[in-house]
């Protein structure tokens, strides 16, 4: 129908049935990494704050709520104790076994709500500093706090190493920066788990999860999510950090544990394991917005590491991430492909370029000892040539000299016959 509005000539339309577009929600970070929770004279929000909520997206998986589910509420029974537990004089805590009631991505809505409730809770009872006086080799460490003798579940002050914090406050190259705040992520994590230890426990021995060789929650958490712990040679080269297998002799020893003390079967335990490069681009994926917003169902970091017992965390991750792995993981290898196929073809080029090079100096040689040669031979000939011209021409004038002798000769002989046929006819003449 058409109307006329203000002198002009316009057309009804319905109101459009689309809604509007609801702006994204800013990403939340979870109460136990919050600002709140560190120093007031930090830079939360241009050092700490994407560590933070990497930490806290990591912290909410299912793998991350299945090791908590197990660490606070799992079954505990005894099991093959440290070599440090033999002799001891008077009876200690000592370490356990523990596992976990559900299968990975199974736990039931009342362990959800369990696990969320006790997260709440040690919020409450968590903090974070940076320390710039800590030892050397120590990115961080946790400290339960009040404790008295008997007591279980106390507070935990989780310090971190100002190196690393500096590090990423100074950094302005993208792929460094990420590198560094997924090792202060991770580091959070890390402690975290401890905290979480101490939050149930107290200052106890931590407990064995599991198969798990070695007591140790940090590495045993980060193990749960990434399928291995990152390690960060130096914080003036982040390009060389690296995924590894933590229950190996190599990692623990060089890290200041007692194997003693932490290991439950220290002859089986491995002397070295797998070390595998962090790719920068994963390392900044993790930092991407728009790749958590993309799957909201997003569960688990898949392992780096490619064997069989860590396969679990790989199956685990949506199809998406392993989309995006496999597809990541297919381009490096047709990128290894593609540049060992240049560098073949660039040295088949070199050794062309080489042998052509070769004959054509071999020819040039040749040409020049052709020249040579001819030349020699054209200067022979011109000699030759002007000797035989000298000989023809000292032939020619003997020649013409012998024929002019000749002829003087014959001349002189036929005068002289003359002479005496005129002789002997006067001769006769006076005789008669």
């Amino acid at each position: 129908m058409v109307q006329l509005r203000n002198g002009k000539r316009t057309f009804n339309t319905k109101p459009s049935s689309k809604k509007a577009a609801r702006p994204s929600k800013p990403p939340r970070v979870h109460p136990i990494f919050s600002r709140e929770k560190f120093d007031s004279d930090l830079d939360y929000d241009n050092v700490l704050f994407r560590p933070a909520l990497l930490a806290s997206r990591l912290l909410t998986t299912q793998q991350s709520y299945h090791w908590l589910e197990a660490t606070w509420f799992g079954p505990r029974g005894p099991c093959h104790l440290p070599t440090a537990y033999d002799n001891e004089p008077k009876p200690i805590p000592v370490p356990m076994h523990y596992k976990s009631n559900f299968a990975v991505g199974s736990l039931s809505r009342a362990a959800k709500k369990a696990v969320e409730e006790q997260l709440i809770g040690l919020s409450e009872r968590i903090a974070f500093g940076v320390c710039p006086d800590m030892k050397p080799g120590l990115i961080a460490y946790t400290r339960p706090e009040g404790q008295k003798e008997g007591e279980r579940g106390v507070a935990s002050a989780i310090w971190i190493n100002a190196k690393l914090y500096e590090a990423i406050r100074r950094e302005s190259t993208p792929s460094r920066r990420a590198m560094f705040e997924l090792d202060l992520a991770i580091t959070l994590l890390h402690e975290f788990a401890h905290a979480a230890c101490f939050h149930v426990k107290g200052h106890h021995p931590e407990d064995f999860f599991e198969d798990s060789l070695v007591a140790e929650a940090g590495f045993e958490y980060e193990s749960r999510i990434f399928g291995a712990s990152l390690s960060v040679l130096s914080y003036d080269s982040p390009d060389k950090a690296c995924w590894k297998d933590w229950q190996t002799k190599r990692f623990l020893i060089p890290a200041g544990y007692s194997l003693t003390k932490k290991c439950r079967d220290e002859i089986n335990l491995p002397m070295g394991g797998r070390s595998v490069p962090v790719d920068s681009e994963y390392a900044q994926m993790l930092f991407n917005h728009n790749f958590w917003k993309r799957d909201r169902s997003f569960d688990v970091v898949p392992t780096v590491l490619r064997q069989e017992k860590h396969r679990w965390l790989f199956d685990a991750a949506p199809m998406s991430f392993r989309t995006w792995y496999l597809d990541h993981e297919s381009a490096l290898q047709k990128k290894k492909k593609k540049k060992k196929k240049n560098n073949r073809e660039k040295a088949r080029k070199a050794k062309r370029a080489a042998s052509q090079s070769m004959i054509r100096s071999k020819m040039a040689t040749l040409h020049r000892s052709v020249r040579e040669r001819s030349a020699t031979g054209i200067a022979f000939a011109r000699l030759g040539l002007r000797a035989s011209r000298r000989a023809l021409g000292a032939a020619f004038a003997a020649a013409i000299t012998a024929a002019a002798a000749a002829a003087v000769i014959t001349h002189a002989s036929s005068l002289h016959a003359r002479a005496t046929r005129s002789r002997s006819k006067v001769g006769s003449r006076q005789k008669r």
